[in-house]
């Protein structure tokens, strides 16, 4: 799928609702994000998302959302004030965590993502989602101290979120 379909894709998105999305083989580059919600079930398979200077995919109020065999690199942000940075989930977010019944990432690579930002608190940079992990590969995925070079390792995923079978090089731990 090229650029201009997914960026429809993604507007189609942002201003519909739909029970099931399937969505496969689709490529989103340097663009805002992808909204999903009020809605049964989301797949997303071999799916490429790079270059995000914003949260990546963001849902709310889904019973099962599968994400396998997606590609995630360069997506980052920067949080520069304490409003989004409690927030947390830079790559998966929902803005009501429990309105998430299952999140699965399965088969998936994550690489330079990230957050900067100003202050210590450091768990769940990427998904602020109770997490079923297996499978994955996570690669230079930090956290920097914004403005500065300092960075720290802190925790990826919340403390509810489960990993199996994951490879982690030079990035924070999982949880």
């Amino acid at each position: 799928m090229d650029k201009s379909k997914i960026d429809i894709l993604c507007e189609y998105l942002n201003n519909n609702v739909a029970e099931r999305y399937q969505i496969a083989n689709a490529a989103l580059e340097d663009n805002t994000g992808c909204f999903f919600n009020s809605c049964e079930e989301v797949m997303l398979s071999n799916c490429r998302f790079e270059n995000f200077l914003n949260r990546t995919l963001f849902f709310d109020d889904i019973n099962l959302v599968v994400v396998d065999s997606c590609l995630f690199k360069k997506c980052n942000i920067d949080y520069d004030d304490d409003y989004y940075w409690v927030k947390k989930g830079s790559v998966f977010y929902s803005e009501d965590v429990s309105s998430i019944g299952r999140f699965e990432l399965i088969n998936s690579s994550l690489i330079d993502c990230g957050v900067s930002h100003l202050y210590d608190d450091v768990f769940g940079f990427i998904s602020n989602i109770d997490s079923f992990v297996d499978n994955c590969s996570f690669e230079n995925c930090l956290i920097t101290k914004y403005g500065r070079d300092e960075w720290k390792k802190g925790c990826m995923f919340t403390d509810d979120s489960f990993a199996t079978n994951c490879n982690y090089k030079n990035s924070s731990v999982f949880n």
